[in-house]
């Protein structure tokens, strides 16, 4: 799984026109193929759950995926464009996080990975790794 992981890095930081991917393109170049690599079965909905409704009150409250494999180590990946700043959507993604009570939240626009653990203690940006 490393080699594979290291391989596929590799391969993206030769990419050309990485820049421009949107969100979907992210999501579907770069997200999928690494959730893969990681084990996790990208064709059961009940690992990889698309579009997961995070507020039942409202249903436009989504992230992008949740991985739950044991629902109660859920965990939550919200991604954006590759040229995305992060910091612009931190706090609407920990909100969701944390209201919900996932193990692990990544936030990500395929090269930056922030992780956060919703579980511990302290502000977000003392969870943040």
């Amino acid at each position: 799984m490393q080699e594979k992981l290291r391989n596929f890095i590799n391969e993206l930081k030769s990419a050309k026109g990485l820049n421009v991917y949107d969100e979907a393109t992210t999501k579907q170049i770069i997200i999928i193929r690494i959730l893969n690599i990681l084990g996790w079965d990208i064709f059961n909905v009940k690992e990889i759950q698309p579009e997961y409704s995070v507020d039942p009150q409202n249903s436009n409250e989504k992230v992008d995926y949740a991985l739950a494999k044991e629902t109660s180590n859920m965990v939550f990946v919200e991604a954006k464009g590759v040229s995305i700043n992060l910091d612009d959507w931190e706090e609407k993604f920990c909100n969701y996080c944390f209201k919900n009570n996932v193990v692990l939240g990544v936030l990500t626009n395929g090269i930056s990975w922030w992780f956060y653990l919703p579980r511990a203690k302290g502000s977000w940006y003392e969870r943040k790794f």
